[in-house]
């Protein structure tokens, strides 16, 4: 049903064009990330998700193919250690009825390098197998953003903990790029409908960052038209 609509590829495109313009315009100031990933990821982490944030929040509300897309954000002003850098929630409504799931993600500064097999992303932290764990305590739809000079690649936290190691690299995880990541977002693939906003009883996205432990938050809305 919703293939009919022929919005997917836009609303995603159109997401994760702000998101690699953020990556871009914030790792263009650190381009030999070599041996100091973790000196420096907490700083970039900050700013990526405060660009991200303001970046994704420019898109506002429009009209595509006759049906309504809105964008809704938050993020905490005072930092605090908490479960995850951000929380995506969806919302789709269609003749008075709707879905809403989210996910939840955690923000890590890579490094783009080539191997015989191609080009390829690692990120390392010490922290990013009990993250994982965290994350998944909440929910199995948690993943890992990583950022670096070619982009952003997501990969799931249950291959994380799989793995036991606290490094993560695309040669080794299966990823989605930001954009197949959405597109499966706004599909119904990915998404956990148990912690969405009002499946917990979130009165607003503040009250919703708060359950469900979030630094930050970005809320899609997609009204469909009745036409179809």
């Amino acid at each position: 049903m919703l293939k009919d609509y022929g919005i997917i590829k836009i609303i995603a495109s159109k997401i994760s064009e702000a998101a690699e313009s953020v990556a871009g315009d914030v790792l263009s100031d650190y381009s030999n990330l070599l041996g100091r990933e973790e000196e420096i990821t907490s700083q970039l982490r900050g700013e990526i998700n405060r660009r991200l944030i303001e970046k994704i929040q420019l898109l506002g509300s429009q009209e595509i193919k006759d049906c309504r897309f809105s964008v809704a954000t938050f993020k905490k002003k005072q930092e605090k250690h908490v479960g995850a850098d951000l929380a995506g929630v969806i919302e789709i409504s269609l003749n008075g009825r709707s879905i809403s799931k989210a996910f939840l993600a955690q923000a890590k500064v890579g490094r783009y390098y080539m191997s015989a097999r191609g080009g390829y992303i690692s990120a390392s932290n010490k922290d990013i197998v009990r993250q994982a764990e965290d994350m998944l305590k909440i929910t199995s739809d948690s993943f890992f953003f990583l950022y670096s000079s070619s982009g952003i690649h997501c990969v799931s936290a249950l291959q994380v903990v799989l793995s036991g190691s606290n490094k993560i690299d695309t040669g080794h995880h299966p990823y989605h790029t930001f954009g197949s990541f959405y597109e499966e977002f706004v599909k119904c693939f990915i998404g956990d409908h148990q912690i969405s906003p009002a499946a917990l009883g979130a009165s607003t996205l503040e009250d919703y960052a708060e359950k469900i432990s979030a630094e930050a938050v970005i809320q899609l809305k997609v009204q469909l038209n009745a036409h179809k």
